[in-house]
Order: C-alpha cells, then structure tokens, then sequence
C-alpha cells in the first residue's frame, strides 16, 4: 500500500531528538514505547495520531528511523496519511514485529528500555520479549519519555488554553442549564455536545450531590441540592485540562458557605506554591494545615500533571518527594467533604507553571455559583 504523507514537522523533529537523547542519558540501545487507547499520550506526542483502540508500540533506536507497529489496517492507513512517523507497520500481533526490528540492533548484555512498562504494556508481550531478546536486559523507561514531556513549549501552552476555553464553555453552559427537575443525565448532554463540537475526543465528565465525585447517573437535580461539577477534556490539540466548581441549588445554608469557603482558601493558599522546586508532599502537608483547623475533611488528593494524558508527573501526594519543574502545566483540584451534612464543595483549575510563578488557564471566576 503506497499513501502520501504529509512531511514531518519540526517541532516532532525536536521532540524525537529530545527523547532520543534520553535514550543515550539512560545508557540504552534502544527504546520500545507501549501504548494503548487508555495511555496514548506518549503515541500522539511522538506520531501525531490518535489511538482510538486497542495497542500499538514505538520503537526508538538512535541513528534509525523510528517504527510505529500497528494492530489495524486503518490505524496504518491514517498514521501513514497523517503521522509523522514514515515507517509504519501492521500486524495482527505487534509485539512480534517490535521483537524482529529489535533483534537487528541488539545483541546480549544490551539495555532495552520500555516506555509504559509497568502501567500499559501486556504481561504476554513482556514475557515474549524476553524469550525472543535472549540476554537482553528489559527495563522500564517510562521515566524517559516523561522528562522529555513535562517541558511544555510556548505552541502546547497555547493548546491548553485552547482546551481549557472549550471546557469553560461547557462549564458556564452546564451552570445556566442546572434546574431542579434536570436530569444529570441530560445536563451532561448539553456539556458534551459543546464539547464535541469544537473536536475533542476524550472527555471525562463527573457530577455528583454527594461528598465525592462521581460518573453521571439518572438522578434529577432537587432544590437543596449541592452539586459539584468536573469537566475534564482533550482539545482539539490533544492536551488535557481540568475545570470544576459547586453549585448551590437555592440558597446555601451557612454550613455550605463555609464548606465551600474553606475550599477556596484551600485554592488561594496553594497556588503560590505552584512554582518550580516545590516539594508535590509540602504542598499537600499545607492543604492538612488549612484543613486541621475547620470543621471539614480532605477529600481526594490535590492534583498533577497534566498534557497529552489526563495524569501526569508530578502529583500531589502528602508523601512524595516530586518536585514540580518549570514549564509545566499542573491540574490543580481541592476537594473538601462535610461529613455531617454528606456535602462536598470542589474547585479545579488548571495551571501554566513557570520561573515567574503560576498562572490558572480558567477566566471564569472561582466562586460558588447559587441557582434560585
């Protein structure tokens, strides 16, 4: 089969010689990243192209074009058309084809690293790497390909921007919609169809009246209620942001003013610590503080990196000695709960990280919105 592609471009260029360069830094001969429908970040980041299903890998051999092994026809078709990589191959098991173009480069006692080993890779296509690689020594990488991403370029900033004003979009109209008697079902709907629209292909949409988050369900919106709202997106670019808030609907009692006034201090005090250096742990530990003294509870963690995929490094956990690099973009999402009342009151933003600080992509304001 013979398509035309469109030449690669520069910025792609870079981003290989980038990866490339981790690849000798770690002391490798050769580099396989997997990835699958769920974890594809590191896919388009590197192809250009989507993958809507299944799996595929990347294979990375300094001074060699790289090779995209494909599971389908069409995926080849459209990766040869569209992507960046020009060596693009299909095969109904591609692990088989990575372990042909590995055995004309490597040789015992060399290093191969693997891209997504521990969280993307399937168990059978290890273990058949490691029966057709005798003596070469298989280990995760994924470390390598993280480092080259989490630098964001002026052009990615621009797409999380773009991303985020299509989730605001969404997020004012879910707010001018929400109406006791409205279904969570079709509330979420109306989101998506703005969403999808403007061409975002993953979405992850989450409401709940409870304490946490949750997926949405047939329930109909009830005067009283308190609901938090959580758009999650990837723009047309690819790029993820995170947006969210609280709804009151009617008028907040006094307890829900200050759940949700504890939430926004908890969103103020931290992002000054958004900057390059700060420990992800610390900043957590700092949320903890605020929270001691009020009469709520901490709910999920606080947040992470984000880019191509949903998660990325760092995150916020109240352990991890992460720190945050410049040139990031980092979801931000304080979420606490009312135990006694089974409220929750939630914020998310997401942030351009760099030397001067920390900047929230979001232009709407951070505020509980009240709907009479």
């Amino acid at each position: 089969m013979t398509v035309a592609s469109a030449p690669t471009p520069e910025f792609a260029l870079a981003r290989l010689a980038t990866v490339t360069e981790g690849v000798r830094d770690a002391g490798l001969a050769a580099l396989v990243i997997s990835a699958d429908w769920k974890h594809k970040g590191n896919y388009r980041y590197l192809s250009g192209r989507v993958l809507w299903s299944r799996w595929a890998y990347i294979v990375i051999v300094p001074d060699r074009e790289p090779i995209l092994v494909v599971i389908a026809p069409s995926q080849q078709y459209w990766a040869k058309r569209e992507g960046w990589i020009k060596d693009v191959r299909f095969v109904e098991h591609p692990v088989e084809e990575v372990a042909i173009a590995l055995k004309d480069v490597l040789k015992p006692g060399d290093r191969l690293g693997i891209a997504g080993l521990n969280d993307t890779m399937r168990v059978a296509d290890y273990l058949y790497l490691t029966t057709e690689l005798p003596g070469v020594e298989i280990s995760d990488a994924t470390g390598v390909v993280a480092q080259a991403r989490a630098r964001k370029t002026a052009a990615e900033f621009d797409s999380l921007r773009d991303s985020m004003r299509i989730a605001e979009e969404a997020f004012e109209g879910f707010c001018d919609s929400v109406r006791p008697g409205a279904s969570h079902w079709a509330l979420v709907g109306e989101a998506e169809r703005t969403i999808r629209g403007q061409g975002c292909y993953d979405t992850m949409i989450l409401l709940s009246d409870g304490p946490f988050l949750r997926e949405p369900n047939n329930l109909i919106v009830r005067p009283g209620d308190v609901i938090m709202f959580s758009i999650e997106l990837s723009g047309p670019d690819g790029y993820w942001v995170e947006r969210g808030g609280t709804i009151s609907i009617g008028q907040p009692s006094d307890r829900t003013r200050r759940l949700f006034d504890t939430c926004y201090e908890v969103f103020v005090a931290i992002q000054p610590l958004l900057v390059p250096g700060a420990e992800c742990g610390e900043i957590v530990r700092r949320v903890d503080s605020i929270l001691s003294n009020s009469e709520f509870s901490r709910g999920i963690w606080g947040g992470h990196g984000i880019g191509l995929d949903v998660l990325e490094q760092p995150v916020l956990l109240p352990d991890s000695p992460q720190l945050i690099p410049s040139m990031q973009a980092i979801a931000y999402h304080p979420h606490v709960t009312d135990l006694e009342t089974s409220h929750g009151a939630y914020l998310a933003d997401t942030f351009e990280v760099d030397e001067s600080g920390s900047k929230g992509l979001a232009t709407l304001p951070h505020e509980l919105f009240i709907i009479d």
